[in-house]
């Protein structure tokens, strides 16, 4: 059974703060601490580190599970509800275009909506590939630049966006690591380079390949505002579950579950 800690991680807490201090600068350790200790109270087992991580991704969106421990990650099983909070004054209710928009824009309505009932899961999809390598890769020391984990095109592409963004100072980082600067085919690229044995027992490659490479041109569309057609929007949203199901059942890697995947 998994003890839990009395205090959060100071690396932990400190990672938190300045994440969340730059979207509300009235926020202190004092109420990270307080909603942490609200989680460990309503699951049992938690460390509060594991708590700390889990109201900053529920509450604000980040992400410090890289800086967890073992022991942490571990309690992170006992967790109930993974699923994330609405904030307050928030509909449940799925956004969709206005009808009102200026006449010129009427066209392209059903076409936004249908691209935004995908979205959530290429957002599901990549995220989880992310922390899935983040989890594989936790006890290897700067495996991001070991070029026999990740090709140097990749890491060059990674540095060439956070430069790039790094000139719009108003804009948040995409978070802790150069992982959030890559995409769908970076991500294959880097479970293809470790496949044995990191990721062997999880996916069969070819398979993982072709639903990824299926993936890819749709999210492509997704992200320059094209139209995607019934037969891409039905694809994604199956290959997203296949994959996303089997990271889920790994022993400590929790993710989103996602709902029916058929259109109903």
């Amino acid at each position: 059974m998994v003890v839990a800690r009395d205090k959060i991680n100071e690396v932990v807490l400190n990672k938190i703060l300045n994440h969340t201090i730059i979207k509300n600068k009235k926020i202190k350790k004092q109420s990270i601490r307080d909603g942490a200790s609200k989680i460990k109270k309503d699951n049992h087992g938690i460390t509060s580190s594991a708590a700390a991580y889990e109201w900053a991704r529920k509450n604000h969106g980040i992400s410090v599970y890289r800086y967890l421990s073992k022991d942490d990650v571990n309690s992170l099983q006992y967790l109930k509800d993974l699923s994330p909070s609405p904030k307050k004054n928030q509909s449940n209710r799925k956004i969709k275009a206005k009808k009102t928009i200026t006449s010129y824009g009427q066209r392209y309505i059903t076409n936004a909506n249908q691209n935004a009932d995908i979205y959530p899961h290429v957002y599901i999809l990549e995220n989880s590939l992310r922390d899935l390598i983040l989890k594989k890769f936790q006890d290897e020391k700067n495996w991001w630049t070991n070029t026999k984990i990740v090709k140097p095109d990749i890491q060059k592409y990674a540095q060439t966006i956070m430069d790039a963004e790094k000139k719009h100072r108003w804009l948040d980082t995409r978070g802790d690591h150069p992982i959030y600067y890559v995409g769908l085919e970076h991500l294959l690229k880097i479970i293809e380079m470790s496949y044995n044995p990191y990721f062997k027992n999880i996916f069969e490659l070819t398979k993982l390949k072709t639903w990824i490479e299926e993936c890819i041109p749709i999210r492509h569309l997704l992200a320059h505002n094209i139209k995607t057609s019934k037969e891409e929007q039905d694809n994604i949203k199956i290959r997203t579950k296949y994959i996303c199901t089997l990271i889920e059942k790994q022993p400590n890697i929790k993710n989103k579950k996602l709902g029916n995947t058929k259109n109903e």
